[in-house]
């Protein structure tokens, strides 16, 4: 009786740490606009087609500083994330697949550190000054300073799918503008 109380209770906490590992995310997704969506007639569709999407910031701050903030939220996102992940790995309650489960979570989350990093040194030297990459399960959001004409789409595009396994439809390309 008493393993099985210690299976609930672990169960309980690991579903409580993903909870808060999908609100970090989900915090994380929505401070950067990354979540904002335009319902699109399927008729107007093309593969390969930009979706721009216009994100303003007040006159006071400074571009360099949105691109900083944004930066540091999604940074404190991940940490907080990160930490939760680590202190469910130390409890002596989580099975070895909860464990497997939390450890594979871990990897991703790295991965996707790792390919956004790259991808904003890749656009960065493809002459973007101010560029920030956010990876989700489902797309990838591109966020740009200034106005994008075609050329500048391609450029994105390019630097995205040779850093994921995303596809033209999944990668949203975000101008900001001051």
């Amino acid at each position: 009786m008493k393993g099985n109380k210690k299976t609930k209770k672990g169960k309980i906490a690991l579903a409580v740490m993903i909870a808060a590992l999908a609100g970090a995310i989900w915090l994380n997704m929505n401070y950067t606009n990354a979540s904002a969506k335009k319902e699109k007639d399927e008729t107007s569709k093309y593969l390969g087609q930009a979706e721009f999407v216009n994100a303003s910031v007040s006159s006071e701050s400074k571009e360099s500083d949105y691109f900083k903030e944004l930066r540091k939220q999604r940074k404190e996102a991940r940490e907080e994330a990160q930490s939760i992940i680590e202190e469910s790995l130390k409890s002596d309650k989580l099975t070895d697949e909860q464990k497997a489960k939390l450890t594979e979570k871990t990897e991703r989350l790295a991965s996707a550190a790792e390919k956004e990093s790259a991808i904003e040194t890749l656009l960065k030297a493809k002459g973007f000054e101010s560029v920030l990459a956010v990876i989700g399960d489902e797309d990838v959001n591109v966020i740009v300073e200034g106005p994008i004409d075609s050329a500048a789409t391609v450029k994105i595009q390019d630097a995205v799918i040779a850093q994921t396994d995303f596809a033209l439809p999944q990668i949203k390309i975000i101008s900001s503008d001051k």
